[in-house]
């Protein structure tokens, strides 16, 4: 095992340590979403994908309801869904995530924006664009809406593995 890779272990399960902590006690203050965010972090550089996700996720909801789903931060927490769930091969998450965080960046930045470019540049990385296309973004409506198509897929998808058991 690489120094690195003991170092992350042991960020990980410090930061993982703080966060139960921190909600086992309810204490949700200003400490709570940047330690979380690191415990993601670290997951993500040990290349545990589910956990990373599972991490990138409540971040994305914590940034939706305390900065708004029209913020820069939910924007930049979708990026972080998107990117993990490519690591998963987690198609239509990367696209409905990477979609409603372009939609953002081009609302507040413009299309040509450093941050819209950003985001654009990792849905080409992830195939979601190829050639001339450009995205249009969704409006949190569609975003949400794709989410709730996507769970109800996956409900359905593992109701009808119990039937075949």
């Amino acid at each position: 095992m690489s120094t690195k890779t003991a170092d992350w272990e042991q960020e990980e399960a410090k930061k993982r340590a703080e966060v139960e902590k921190m909600e086992a006690k309810e204490m949700f203050d200003s400490e709570y979403l940047p330690t979380l965010h690191q415990h993601g972090r670290a997951l993500y550089r040990l290349e545990n994908w589910a956990g990373a996700l599972e991490v990138s996720e409540k971040v994305a909801g914590w940034h939706m309801q305390v900065s708004g789903d029209d913020s820069m931060q939910f924007a930049m927490a979708l990026s972080n869904v998107g990117t993990t769930a490519n690591r998963l091969g987690q198609t239509e998450i990367v696209s409905a995530t990477m979609e409603r965080a372009i939609g953002i960046t081009i609302a507040r930045f413009g299309e040509t924006s450093y941050e819209s470019t950003q985001i654009f540049a990792k849905m080409l990385q992830f195939g979601l664009y190829k050639g001339d296309e450009k995205p249009q973004g969704y409006s949190q409506e569609k975003y949400m809406e794709e989410i709730k198509r996507i769970l109800d897929s996956e409900t359905k998808g593992d109701e009808s593995e119990t039937e075949e058991l």
